[in-house]
């Protein structure tokens, strides 16, 4: 099996090497960023780096091998790890996930997941994982074999609403929501706007997303891909960024942060995406964004079991709260009090 490349280019400085790396392609941990640097696989502007504190600044061109991945994850262990558990029942569980957490195995992330944690909650056996080549190529709505407990899932730094079935006759049932599109999904997002668009409040973005052509771990809007909705509120805006509320139509990898970068306004911490992790206001007051500013808001689906429907909410999470403040981005308590179909 080929092993796959990356190449990019800075759209900003940061100060070592191998975390840009970890924050970029966040499938890969920081080890293993270090251990493929070492190898001398990595090349910055054209020469082989080897130094992993290596700093880079805005245009630098880098390229090279991605981290070797496992073949076999082997199981999932059930592992007694905290859960803000917003309800549960016997048929589900719905958690708001902290940031930085991963929702299953994969390459850099062999345990210590939220489904690690979810399996230890409800006292289950280990269970068979299977290889992660093609886990985070599934969209939410294609999950026909998911591993147990999972209905979709929420990238690493997004936090918010997640639901896991305990069952398999609820994970049918979620199954079918997700594919039938009656889920309702909302998110909120920081964002760096778009210049050109300065009175846009409302729009829809309906553009077809499929995986970069260059850049592996990346979705873009391109002919032929799968179709992807999103409509987007700007809630409010201050010195050239904004609160954004983003309704997921559809449910594909990475649609939030491909259709803000289509738009030219990507998620603040999101290198991936081009998005700056940090930001300077009028007074040139700096703030650090150590990562995509993405928060799963609001779910709402109707009950596997006896139909009922079910809104949940997920509070924002401390770090979420205080980047907003500092960027003057908090909104007026009735928003968040009211809910996002409340606009």
């Amino acid at each position: 099996m080929t092993r796959p490349t990356f190449s990019i280019v800075l759209e900003a400085d940061h100060p070592r090497c191998d975390r840009f790396l970890a924050n970029t392609f966040s499938d890969f941990s920081r080890t293993q960023w270090e251990a493929t640097i070492k190898e001398g696989v990595i090349r910055l502007n054209g020469e082989v780096m080897t130094k992993t504190s290596t700093s880079l600044v805005m245009g630098d061109h880098l390229e090279g091998f991605e981290p070797h991945a496992p073949q076999d994850l082997g199981h999932v262990e059930p592992q007694d790890l905290p859960l803000t558990i917003l309800y549960e029942d016997d048929s589900i569980l719905v958690i708001n996930k902290e940031p930085d957490r991963v929702v299953h195995p994969g390459p850099g992330h062999p345990d210590g997941t939220i489904l690690n944690a979810f399996l230890g909650h409800i006292h289950a056996q280990a269970c068979p994982m299977p290889a992660a080549s093609s886990a985070e190529d599934i969209d939410d709505e294609d999950m026909e074999q998911p591993l147990l407990g999972l209905v979709h899932r929420l990238d690493r730094f997004t936090s918010g609403c997640l639901c896991l079935t305990k069952t398999r006759e609820a994970q049918l049932s979620l199954q079918q929501q997700f594919k039938q599109r009656t889920v309702k999904k909302f998110y909120l997002a920081l964002v760096r706007l778009n210049k050109r668009m300065p009175h846009v409040q409302q729009w829809l973005v309906d553009q077809p997303i499929a995986r970069d052509r260059r850049y592996r771990l990346r979705m873009t809007v391109q002919a032929g891909g799968r179709p992807s909705q999103t409509r987007f509120t700007l809630i409010k805006s201050s010195n050239g960024v904004g609160l954004m509320l983003c309704e997921l139509l559809t449910g594909r990898t990475h649609q939030i942060r491909a259709h803000l970068a289509h738009a030219n306004m990507p998620l603040l911490g999101d290198p991936l995406y081009a998005g700056p992790s940090e930001w300077k206001n009028d007074q040139r007051d700096q703030t650090l964004i150590p990562h995509p500013m993405l928060h799963a808001w609001s779910l709402g689906i109707v009950h596997p079991k006896d139909q009922r429907p079910l809104t949940f909410w997920a509070e924002l999470h401390p770090g979420f709260i205080s980047i907003m403040a500092q960027l003057g981005l908090t909104p007026d308590p009735d928003f968040l009090t009211k809910g996002p179909e409340a606009r």
